[in-house]
């Protein structure tokens, strides 16, 4: 028999969600919702709630000169989450007052 060496918890859930890949993409979502959340905590206030569906970011802003600041700079925003996750998690926001 084959001597195994112990691998890291880390390398072994990434092998297995490359192989689930349906179960991966919900992680990514949840993971790019927490990064946006984290992003946007200066204006945490102006941000009524955002969930995340279907690789769409969805915010409703309290104000709409917010969500107008917002969607100004959506672009920036998901490629600095999709970055950070090194995956493309989020294709879309849509912003909603």
């Amino acid at each position: 028999m084959q001597k195994r060496y112990p691998e890291k918890i880390g390398t072994v859930l990434k092998e297995w969600l490359e192989k689930e890949a349906d179960f991966a993409e919900g992680v990514y979502q949840d993971k790019a919702l927490q990064l946006f959340r984290k992003k946007m905590a200066p204006i945490a206030g102006h941000i009524k709630e955002s969930s995340c569906r279907h690789n769409t970011l969805y915010v409703r802003m309290r104000s709409s000169a917010m969500a107008q600041m917002l969607r100004e700079n959506k672009e920036q925003i998901m490629q600095s989450i999709n970055e950070d996750l090194n995956y493309i998690a989020i294709e879309d926001i849509r912003i909603f007052n």
